[in-house]
């Protein structure tokens, strides 16, 4: 990868940083807390859902910047997590590379998730089972959806 300072652009610099934070979190660790405040911190030094909105909008997504950015839900804001977990399962059309990752992710915090929000999630995968369309639908992709 190159480095942050020679991008091109500044979304570009500021995404090629966010690969480089490291989102791993022992919750079972002695200063599991301090740890986790500190990832929240990291991860707040950047506009998490301007990067993912602008990877939305594209045709064909940075699969390793849209993983990384989907991981990081779990430690944004509540009101921002619910906003984006809705967003994500509206565009799984274009998440499909990296469907087992939003579906493991929304699985680890739908019980977090304000009402509204976990009945929207909810009902996007049910609605996606039932009609079964979509590329990320096949082999092993139903068995993690299905989890």
């Amino acid at each position: 990868m190159a480095d942050p300072d020679s991008a091109d652009s500044v979304e570009e610099r500021e995404s090629r940083r966010f690969l480089k934070l490291r989102l791993r979190y022992d919750s079972y660790s002695a200063s599991a807390e301090e740890d986790y405040e500190k990832l929240s911190e990291g991860i707040a030094e950047f506009d998490v859902i301007g990067m993912l909105t602008r990877e939305l909008r594209k045709t064909r997504v940075d699969e390793r910047l849209v993983r990384q950015l989907v991981k990081s839900l779990r430690f944004l804001d509540d009101p921002v997590r619910d906003d984006a977990a809705v967003s994500l399962v509206r565009n799984l059309n274009v998440l499909y590379p990296v469907f087992p990752t939003v579906a493991l992710v929304i699985k680890s915090i739908l019980v977090d998730l304000a009402e509204s929000a976990r009945t929207e999630v909810s009902r996007a995968f049910r609605e996606l089972i039932q009609t079964q369309p979509h590329p990320g639908n096949t082999g092993d992709r139903v068995s993690v959806r299905s989890r």
